[in-house]
């Protein structure tokens, strides 16, 4: 995971946050007007959306970032594992005919059937 976004999303959300707290201390500074109030809860609820989703984001990096690390050890290990298959398969004798009708009562029979059949 590249650290790098994730500290880009919560500047994103911390700058929003301090965007709508500067809003709201701008709005106190304005003489008292109809709707005022309206709007500065407006800005409060932006505000406490944004802070409470930048502070939501910091708490759950550690566990985003443990899980993305399972998460790619499990799949190394899986490539890993399908490659010893892999070549375990590719090292196993390729059998004959001969040798599998040495070794394999089945198909002798199979052979004999085929025989009587034609």
């Amino acid at each position: 995971m590249n650290d790098e976004i994730i500290n880009a999303a919560i500047m994103r959300l911390r700058s929003h946050a301090l965007e709508h707290y500067g809003v709201i201390k701008d709005m106190c500074r304005r003489p008292p007007s109809e709707g005022l109030t309206d709007e500065i809860v407006k800005s409060a609820i932006s505000l406490v959306q944004f802070e409470g989703a930048m502070l939501t984001l910091q708490q759950y990096v550690p566990t985003i970032k443990s899980e993305l690390e399972e998460e790619a050890k499990a799949e190394k290990e899986a490539i890993e594992a399908e490659k010893k298959e892999k070549e375990r398969l590719d090292q196993q004798e390729t059998i004959s005919e001969e040798e599998l009708a040495k070794r394999s009562p089945t198909y002798r029979k199979t052979k004999k059937d085929k025989k009587k059949n034609k």
